[in-house]
């Protein structure tokens, strides 16, 4: 053992050099441990919630992909409906457009009678 000089403090069992210092430095790491804690399950939390959108929200079905397309295809295509009746589909755009030549043609007969 060395011999005590004016430098050395001897503690005696039970002895705190500061206890307000330790109790201190104790509670600032407890609370930045739990900070840290809560800061990396919540980068976490956003990531998980991000690749999630990325991977299964944003992403169409197949089938339903399949069925949109059908969908515009008969809207924006000719097609037969019944050949041995003469029915035909025609595009969305035309077919409105005729509706509108149509009306236009019997409003003025309309009007005769």
């Amino acid at each position: 053992m060395r011999e005590p000089n004016e430098e050395t403090v001897i503690l005696e069992p039970g002895d705190d050099p500061e206890p307000s210092t330790t109790i201190a430095a104790a509670i600032v790491g407890a609370v930045l441990l739990f900070a840290i804690v809560v800061a990396l399950e919540g980068l976490y939390y956003w990531r998980e919630h991000r690749e999630f959108e990325r991977k299964v929200v944003s992403q169409r079905p197949e089938q339903l992909r399949l069925v949109q397309t059908e969908a515009l295809e008969k809207l924006h295509g000719y097609r037969w409906v019944d050949r041995e009746k003469g029915v035909l589909a025609v595009p969305i755009e035309r077919a409105m457009a005729l509706v509108v030549e149509e009306s236009r043609r019997r409003a003025p007969a309309d009007e005769a009678r």
